[in-house]
């Protein structure tokens, strides 16, 4: 389960099944290691990581801009056997209504191979 808690109470905000990391993988969720997790938002990756995607920011619903619309996004490294990929999900957007399940959705998953 991937789950965000709130900063100064520890309650949950959401939680998202983490199956939808998995949609190119070919293993399980028990056989993958997170290896960094890093916080950004969509303009600052816009600006480096996605510099050549800016296709996948059309999921959102309005134009992302530094001072405006900039969704939280989530850069994970994860690594598996000999594999390491590297993975950019959006995070849920925010429910008026209490903590409801949602899904994150994955923006980018790109694999490398890796020496141990």
């Amino acid at each position: 389960m991937i789950r965000c808690f709130d900063g100064e109470n520890l309650e949950d905000k959401w939680t998202s099944q983490p199956s939808v990391l998995l949609k190119d993988d070919h293993l399980g969720s028990d056989q993958i290691m997170v290896e960094f997790a890093q916080m950004t938002n969509a303009y600052t990756a816009a600006q480096g990581i996605l510099k050549s995607r800016p296709d996948l920011l059309a999921v959102f619903p309005e134009e992302v801009s530094e001072t405006g619309f900039n969704p939280e996004l989530l850069v994970l490294i994860t690594i598996s056997s000999d594999v390491r990929t590297l993975r950019v999900v959006a995070m849920p957007r925010r429910s008026t209504v209490g903590t409801i399940q949602q899904s994150v959705d994955l923006l980018l998953s790109i694999e490398y191979l890796h020496n141990q």
